[in-house]
């Protein structure tokens, strides 16, 4: 995986506090986005794992109507400033 932001790992993550998100995509997801960028659907369901964090999910579709997956995050909630953090920070910095 790569840390988009080493220096601010200590904030994020701290011994007395939880994660508060988690995005990842996978190399031939990557390769699948670029290829077919112009429909991605977006979806967040919550509470998806013991900590009760949403799983956000970004699927594209290619030019034969099938879906693939371009990107998972956990979030810590389903509040604004994440989604910016997910449109403004990591969809830009990952693709």
């Amino acid at each position: 995986m790569i840390n988009l932001f080493p220096e601010l790992e200590q904030i994020w993550m701290s011994k007395k506090s939880k994660m508060h998100g988690l995005a990842c995509v996978l190399q031939i997801e990557g390769e699948y986005f670029r290829m077919y960028p112009e429909v991605i659907f977006v979806d967040c369901i919550a509470n998806t794992n013991k900590d009760e964090q949403a799983l956000f999910t970004a699927t594209g579709e290619n030019s034969n109507g099938k879906m693939f997956t371009c990107l998972r995050a956990f979030l810590p909630n389903q509040q604004a400033w994440v989604f910016c953090w997910l449109f403004s920070v990591v969809f830009p910095n990952v693709y």
